[in-house]
């Protein structure tokens, strides 16, 4: 969360800031989520079987790693990753949930053929919580927000290119 230049002031327990869970939407909501998103139709993958992971990958090896990550030669071989997830608070633009995902189309090769990245924000509007927010339907939002935001993703994804190099 940001708020006075601080980030994640409620997460680590400074005051002033409203409380939150430590993961609001943890690792196991995102892969609940993913599996049943649409994600062949929604990337526009119909080749491909989508396999979602119980584990969250470190950030580094998602920086930094230019061969596949799993363990794959299929021919038909993407990476679609949940990089970032916070809850953002601006005081003058409102709540948001903002994910950093990035994609790779490897096809056939060992290094990628397509890269792209991009964040994404869904607005909030039960996060913050004041106490009057009912905490179940502000977790629902939450989740129709991580939802909102691969959908987003998959549309930036679909525009075409507009340079011949990878984003």
């Amino acid at each position: 969360m940001f708020h006075g230049g601080i980030v994640n002031g409620a997460v680590t327990g400074r005051d002033g800031y409203p409380a939150l869970a430590v993961e609001p939407i943890d690792t196991a909501n995102q892969v609940e989520l993913l599996r049943s998103a649409a994600l062949r139709d929604q990337l526009n993958l119909a080749k491909y079987q989508p396999i979602v992971h119980e584990e969250a990958l470190s950030s580094r090896l998602m920086r930094t790693s230019v061969a596949r990550i799993a363990p794959s030669s299929a021919p038909c071989y993407a990476e679609f990753i949940v990089d970032s997830v916070f809850f953002q608070q601006d005081i003058v633009d409102g709540s948001y949930l903002k994910i950093l995902f990035r994609y790779r189309d490897f096809t056939t090769e060992p290094a990628p053929r397509r890269v792209f990245s991009t964040w994404t924000k869904t607005r909030l509007t039960l996060l913050p919580p004041t106490p009057a927010t009912d905490m179940v339907a502000a977790a629902a939002e939450l989740r129709a927000a991580f939802t909102s935001d691969v959908a987003l993703f998959a549309s930036a994804l679909a525009k075409p290119s507009n340079t011949k190099a990878s984003h």
